[in-house]
């Protein structure tokens, strides 16, 4: 039997994706709603595998200079 498994973000454009999963990743950094930001993190990270995205260094030193500092 063939395991289908639901994806959610499917058709989120990839920098739309990337911008989620950066959103996801600074709320799990300040604990909010720690579980439940894990578990759509981790499904996020999944549809990014499966299109095989890469995050540029320009989005991540964006990313890293506007952050919050954590």
């Amino acid at each position: 039997m063939k395991l289908i498994r639901f994806r959610p973000y499917k058709k989120y454009t990839d920098e739309k994706l990337i911008s989620h999963i950066q959103e996801a990743f600074r709320k799990i950094r300040c604990y909010e709603n720690l579980e439940e930001n894990m578990v759509i993190c981790d499904e996020m990270i999944y549809e990014a595998k499966i299109r095989n995205l890469k995050c540029g260094k320009e989005t991540l030193y964006k990313n890293i200079l506007e952050g919050d500092g954590l």
